[in-house]
C-alpha cells in the first residue's frame, strides 16, 4: 500500500493508530525501549512500503512522541529512566 490515493491514506492513518496503541500499551507497562522495539511488531501492516527498514525507525519515533506528551506522570511510575535510555540510544 502506498499514499498514492485515499486508500493508502486510510491505510496509512490505520498503522499510526495501530503503532500509537501498541506502544503506548508497552510504555504503560513500562517496559525499556528495546523491549518496545521487540514486543511491537506490526506484523499485520507487513505488507506496507519499506515495513522491514522502517520499523525500528517507527517504533522509536512512536515511543519518543508519547514519551514527550506523557513524560511527568510517566516516569514517575516506572522503574527505568527513559530519558537517559533513550539519550544513550541517541549516543550509539
Amino acid at each position: 500500500a502506498g499514499l498514492a490515493d485515499q486508500q493508502g491514506f486510510v491505510y496509512f492513518r490505520t498503522f499510526l493508530v495501530a503503532l500509537r496503541d501498541r506502544v503506548l500499551d508497552e510504555m504503560v507497562e513500562c517496559r525499556t525501549i528495546e523491549e518496545i522495539v521487540e514486543n511491537v511488531t506490526m506484523d499485520d501492516f507487513a505488507d506496507y512500503g519499506n515495513y522491514e527498514s522502517s520499523l525500528r525507525a517507527n517504533v522509536v519515533s512512536m515511543w519518543d512522541y508519547l514519551y514527550r506528551q506523557r513524560e511527568p506522570s510517566y516516569s514517575a511510575r516506572c522503574r527505568d529512566d527513559y530519558q537517559s535510555d533513550w539519550e544513550a540510544r541517541i549516543e550509539d
